[in-house]
Formats: structure tokens, sequence, C-alpha cells
């Protein structure tokens, strides 16, 4: 009985420890999937809010659009498109003003390439387990919340899908 009892906790222990990820690995995999979005070709825009173009990959769904911005869902997150036309693809204005926001982001990297300047920020919310993801390039940047095993593959989608976007 005893080992049984051991054996319960062990395989416990194992799975507990499996599903938590450290803030190391959150910055490490972040960076490396959203550069890898950054520096690849950016995926075709096939669709279209006002006069904003942009790849959606699956499971997302444009749910309401401005002029500027466009709000997106995936389940029941939600994920916010802003875009400013009068910001080059070299710009750091969006980068800058969310600097000022945080005090001390989890992770903070930039990226430049081909006359253009992108970023991934995420900070540590006060709830527990949950961060703010902003990916951008230049003028356009997507913001979400979500759970630390989300954070790398919510912002390589997010860098997917702003650097695909274009507009008219």
């Amino acid at each position: 009985m005893k080992k049984h009892f051991t054996g319960l906790l062990f395989v416990f222990l194992l799975f507990l420890f499996g599903c938590t990820i450290n803030d190391e690995e959150i910055q490490t995999a972040t960076i490396d999937q959203t550069k890898a979005s950054f520096e690849a070709k950016p995926p075709a825009a096939g669709d279209k809010s006002g006069s904003i173009s942009y790849y959606l990959p699956e499971g997302y769904k444009a749910e309401a659009g401005k002029t500027n911005n466009v709000i997106f869902t995936k389940g029941d997150q939600q994920y916010i498109l802003f875009v400013n036309e009068n910001e080059k693809e070299t710009s750091s204005f969006f980068y800058d003003t969310l600097l000022e926001q945080y005090k001390d982001p989890l992770v903070n990297e930039t990226f430049e390439d081909k006359g253009r300047f992108g970023y991934i920020l995420v900070d540590k919310l006060k709830a527990d387990d949950e961060y703010e993801v902003s990916a951008g390039i230049g003028g356009v940047k997507m913001t979400t919340q979500t759970k630390s095993r989300e954070v790398a593959d919510t912002a390589e989608q997010m860098m997917k899908i702003v650097s695909s976007v274009s507009f008219e």
C-alpha cells in the first residue's frame, strides 16, 4: 500500500511540475518564437476590416473592427490589433509608449531588419498566472492577456498577424 501511495505521489508531483513554467522558460521561448516569426516571410493577408488587410491564423475570428483597430477572439481569449497608418515600419512609437506603462516587463526584446522595427513585451499582471503580451512592428501592434503556458505561442501568432498587416 505504501509503495502505491509513494508511486501515485511521485506521478502527481511530476504532473504538477510538468504543468508549470518558470519565468526564464517563458522569456527564452517567447523571444525565440517571436523572433522567428518576425524574420520569416509574412503570411499572406487573406482577411480585411475597413482599409486594414491581415492574416488570420486558424481558430481566430474577427469580432469587430473600426478604422484603426480590430478585435479578434480565439476561444474566450480576446486580442486587440491597433494600426497607426501614420507611423512607418521603422517607428518605435508604440514600443516607447508601452515601455512607459510597464515598470519591469518580463520580456522586453526588439528586432530590426529590412527597414522594420519589431518588438515583443510581456508583463506579469497582478492576477495569478496572467500576463499581458504585446507584439508590434512600426505602427502596428497587437495586445492580449494570457496564461504562462500560452505566452510564447500567443506571441508567435501575434507577430505573424502583425507582420502581415497592410493598409490601403
